[in-house]
């Protein structure tokens, strides 16, 4: 029975995210098919190059003026520093172990929304370049940051489209689900206050348009199914277990080390129970092929 492990974004909420893939990394809990959006995404290539710590070091000694703010819009006429996140960290400040992410043989997607068609599209490892450009298009705000394009298309925030991409895990052959989500259990998305905004700016795209506005239904119906899974065995969830009050691209350093800080203490605390969700996978495997 096949395990995958599910990674919702959320931007620098991610660092939980962090938090409780750095316990996984410390107990070797290890999955054969991984698919992320977003800063699930980007959380997703530390943990498979093995780097314990790293994405933990970016957000709460990298995400400076470098990263985000007014500052880069002046500038350089786009709010976040894209160049900086995917080449000048991963290549000089925090390097990305880019050998041990190649050879590791777990299977990896990462989402993207397609602006012409609105549509969530998945890009495997291996047809990903050296600078995981999928994983860029995958982590670009609308409004924020540049559509990315690749292979003819044009790309903004897989979490747009399909914010926790289990069904795409299950369809892909797995049997269950870890879900790793960056909102407590009580929350709720509601329509965005920028939608107007984002009407305006891509009038030009109204598939994606049309997409940005059903979110908040997408999300909310996704953590409903999320829920039956769970009741049924088939999934085990991660969430904050505190509601920590921060934004999506910038936060306090305190509230950063809070949120990492749960993450690892959500995880440690529901590692008996996981290890045995994952244990009675192994188990039904054997007496399947028995």
């Amino acid at each position: 029975m096949k395990t995958a492990l599910v990674l919702e974004g959320g931007g620098i909420r991610g660092t939980y995210t962090a938090g409780v893939l750095d316990v996984f990394l410390e107990e070797g809990i290890a999955f054969p098919y991984v698919i992320g959006s977003s800063a699930g995404a980007c959380n997703a290539c530390s943990y498979l190059s093995g780097q314990k710590g790293r994405q933990y070091t970016i957000n709460t000694k990298y995400l400076d003026k470098r990263y985000a703010g007014f500052w880069q819009l002046m500038k350089n006429g786009s709010f976040m520093n894209m160049d900086y996140l995917f080449h000048t960290l991963p290549t000089e400040l925090v390097p990305f172990d880019f050998d041990a992410f190649d050879q590791n043989h777990t299977t990896f997607y990462a989402t993207a929304t397609n602006c012409y068609t609105g549509m969530t599209e998945y890009f495997e490892k291996e047809g990903m370049d050296r600078f995981l450009t999928p994983v860029r298009a995958s982590s670009s705000l609308p409004l924020m940051t540049p559509m990315v394009v690749w292979k003819k298309a044009a790309y903004l925030d897989g979490g747009l489209t399909d914010p926790i991409p289990f069904q795409r895990a299950l369809e892909d052959g797995n049997d269950r689900v870890v879900a790793v989500l960056t909102r407590p259990q009580d929350y709720v998305k509601k329509k965005p206050d920028s939608f107007h905004a984002i009407k305006s700016v891509y009038k030009e795209f109204p598939q994606f348009v049309a997409a940005v506005k059903e979110r908040p239904q997408v999300y909310n119906g996704q953590t409903a199914a999320l829920a039956q899974l769970e009741g049924q065995g088939k999934a085990f969830v991660l969430r904050p277990s505190e509601s920590i009050q921060m934004g999506r691209v910038r936060a306090k350093p305190e509230q950063v080390e809070a949120l990492y800080q749960l993450g690892q203490k959500d995880a440690r605390d529901n590692l008996p129970a996981l290890k045995q969700f994952l244990l009675r996978g192994d188990e039904e495997s054997e007496e399947v092929t028995r």
